[in-house]
């Protein structure tokens, strides 16, 4: 019974995730087939790639910090994605082209703490960037409205903005710029995408979401045994399907 719910939620969750995500895509470009194949699936590829590419580039910079493990990624199901590496190196490998999974191999370290952070740390760098890409959003949006006589101070100024927008996204950043107006349609759809990423890293992270998720593993590492991860699994689900809701709703009524 326990599995039924499972899989249940879980197909429900992937059913929301990818239907707010294509609204986001499609509201850019309209529903013009031309514009699906020349601007959409491109768009949500790379943008998929990117994401996985940072959570494991965050895995493998903790591996570096904390070990002398080779790391090798995989940005894909399997080591035989593509017969060559993107990236090759004494100590360290880039693999594959598919963008819904990733894994980082290494060694691990029999340190506990240090096995912990390396975990969490995917998760760490794919929240930073999407932080990072809201102020810049943000900043750039904002720089024509800043009142200055010099373009460093405009650029100050509109960074500063930005932080301020991106610590309150839903109230600030969505709702106004500075000259009154909301932001564009290609901006509004970027941030969304941000805060999405924002909200299922930590739900990735910190939750049993998948059987080889971070974190299953990382609640492996505190002890956790098999019924624990499947009732964690649920709340997992549960709480990605309805922040997904909350925050997909707060963004149109913003």
């Amino acid at each position: 019974m326990k599995k039924f719910i499972i899989s249940a939620l879980f197909a429900t969750l992937l059913g929301t995730s990818l239907s707010l995500k294509a609204n986001f895509f499609i509201d850019w470009t309209g529903s013009n087939p031309k514009e699906l194949a020349t601007k959409i699936l491109p768009a949500a590829y790379a943008f998929l790639w990117l994401r996985v590419l940072i959570h494991e580039l965050g895995h493998a910079a903790a591996v570096k910090a904390l070990t002398n493990s080779k790391v090798h990624i995989n940005i894909g199901d399997s080591l035989t994605d593509i017969t060559e590496p993107l990236i090759k190196t004494d100590n360290f490998t880039l693999h594959g082209l598919n963008p819904f999974s990733g894994e980082t191999y290494y060694t691990a370290p029999e340190n506990k703490k240090k096995r912990i952070f390396i975990l969490t740390a995917g998760s760490i760098a794919s929240v930073l960037a999407s932080f990072i890409s809201l102020v810049g959003l943000s900043a750039i949006h904002n720089y024509q409205d800043v009142n200055n006589s010099t373009n460093d101070g405009r650029i100050v100024q509109s960074l500063l903005h930005g932080l301020k927008n991106s610590l309150n996204p839903i109230k600030e950043f969505f709702a106004k710029r500075l000259d009154g107006t909301g932001p564009s349609t290609l901006t509004r759809n970027l941030a969304g995408l941000c805060l999405f990423n924002i909200l299922e890293e930590f739900v990735y992270c910190l939750l049993p979401l998948t059987k080889g998720g971070d974190g299953t593993k990382l609640w492996k590492e505190l002890g956790a045994n098999q019924k624990h991860l499947e009732t964690g699994r649920i709340i997992a689900i549960a709480s990605a399907i309805i922040g997904n809701d909350k925050l997909g709703r707060a963004i149109q009524t913003a």
